[in-house]
Order: C-alpha cells, then structure tokens, then sequence
C-alpha cells in the first residue's frame, strides 16, 4: 500500500498529534509491560522452567499503571514540561522497582537438565548482576533527563 506524498504528509501530522502519540506509547507499554510478561508465565510453565512467579493480576496492574504514566508523559510533553517531567520520573521509579522485581525473579531461574551419562537432575541457575546495574545506569540517565525537563522547563517551552 502506497501513499501520496500528501497523505503521508496528512498521516505525519496525525501521528504527531500528542493524544495519539501518547495513546500509541501507552498501548505498546502496556503490550510489553502487562501482556508479554502474562504469557510469559505460561509459557514458562510449559517448558518446566522453576521461576518466581508474581501473580498475572499483579502484572497486568503494574502493567496498567505504568501505561497510563506514559500516556500522561507523552501527552504533556509539548504543553506542560513539568507535569510531563514529573509523570515521567514517577513512571522510570516504577519501571525500575518492576525491573529490579523481575530481576529478582530470573535471578532465581533454575533449568533442569538431565545428564545423558548419569541418571541425575542437575539445575542450571543464571546471575545477570552485569545486564540490571547496567539497565539500573540507563534508568538513572532516564530520570536525570527528567528532573532536566522539570528544573528547566521555561527554556523549553520557548523553544517548543
């Protein structure tokens, strides 16, 4: 399917548009947040995998908060900086606990393996220390950009 230059120009602006930019951020946050974790448990169960498992309920909850921070975020990026900012850092302080959360979980993921030359059960267990300090590094770059678009807010309405 081909758009004329106008029409893609026309399908820009809309998807420009701040409530639709945000409504598209939102849902795919919620896509990742509460529904890809959700089915991850099941499929979890289905390969035998031992992880500690919160509740689904819990996860699509989390999942519903922290979209609707995006949404918020995304919507008064242009308009309000700081609502922006603040929605904003509140949304990476719960995305950090929920990955630090998450991280507890696969920290303690122990995969059964069998041994073809013994008749024993040996379990696998997986640290990933390296991969959540650094993803703990880029979440505290994330809130500074933040308190940023709070502390200068003014400068950056003028220029939007």
């Amino acid at each position: 399917m081909y758009y004329s230059r106008s029409e893609a120009t026309t399908l820009k602006k809309q998807l420009d548009r701040p409530a639709v930019r945000a409504l598209l951020m939102s849902s795919l946050t919620f896509l990742s947040t509460a529904v890809a974790p959700a089915l991850g448990k099941s499929l979890a169960q289905r390969f035998n995998l031992f992880i500690q498992l919160l509740d689904p309920l819990v996860i699509g909850l989390i999942g519903a908060v922290v979209s609707v921070m995006v949404f918020l975020d995304n919507f008064f990026r242009r308009s309000n900086p700081v609502l922006s900012g603040v929605f904003g850092t509140l949304n990476n302080l719960i995305g950090l606990i929920y990955m630090l959360v998450f991280a507890e979980m696969l920290t303690s993921i122990s995969i059964p393996v069998t041994q073809i030359f013994y008749s024993s059960l040996t379990f696998v267990t997986i640290n990933y220390q390296p991969i959540v300090t650094l993803i703990i590094i880029v979440f505290v770059v994330r809130m500074l950009r933040h308190f940023y678009q709070i502390l200068f807010h003014e400068q950056l309405k003028e220029v939007a």
